[in-house]
């Protein structure tokens, strides 16, 4: 599949479970009208291409900025917005390191987005469990990610093209499902337990 195509795949089946009922799972709060906002400027700013010190950016960058700088306010104080704001920084030099990594020796990393999509996942699980959070911290990871690659790589490209709009999309998709069935995991396992718990105290009295 080529470069691009997968976030607009990825943005249709969301906006598809969102028409079905789903954004209670898996958009919690976020206003529907927010969530339309959003991908009405998803869609606009990838047509967008802005000039920022002599390289070529994807609107869509500006969005992601955006995103996570309004993630961050909306945090209940000051220094809460600030951990957001580091752990997206954090999560985008850990899938810069791992990229790096496979691209200078790519037996240990067949797969790098793989890898990286389902840690990414995880790390930003155990860090956040709403989803505006969540949210602000990958989008500042890729945020981050493509700026240090573009660096690194001389500015040899657009930014915030193909390849950077498909991260994002499967990025939001797989920590979304991961939160809802490891969240769902975990309330089983307390139910269980409290079940076993008020069985065994039964049996005592």
């Amino acid at each position: 599949m080529n470069a691009g195509y997968a976030s607009i795949v990825v943005m249709g089946m969301t906006l598809i479970l969102l028409a079905s009922g789903w954004k209670p799972l898996l958009f919690g709060s976020i206003s529907g009208r927010g969530l339309v906002a959003f991908a009405t400027g998803w869609i606009a700013l990838s047509f967008v291409q802005v000039p920022i010190g002599g390289w070529p950016v994807n609107g869509t960058l500006l969005l992601l900025a955006g995103i996570s700088v309004w993630a961050a306010a909306r945090q209940r104080k000051p220094m809460d917005g600030a951990q957001l704001l580091a752990s997206g920084v954090m999560v985008g030099l850990f899938g810069f390191l791992v990229h790096s990594l496979a691209e200078g020796a790519p037996m240990l990393l067949p797969s790098p987005d793989g890898f990286l999509t389902c840690w990414l996942a995880l790390l930003i699980f155990c860090l956040y469990r709403k989803p505006l959070p969540q949210i602000g911290v990958l989008s500042l990871a890729v945020l981050t990610e493509a700026l240090l690659h573009q660096y690194a790589n001389s500015g040899a490209a657009a930014l915030g093209y193909g390849v950077w709009q498909d991260r994002w999309w499967v990025y939001l998709v797989v920590t979304r499902l991961t939160t809802i069935l490891l969240a769902a995991a975990a309330r089983m396992v307390r139910d269980k337990a409290g079940r076993l718990a008020a069985r065994r105290k039964k049996a005592r009295d």
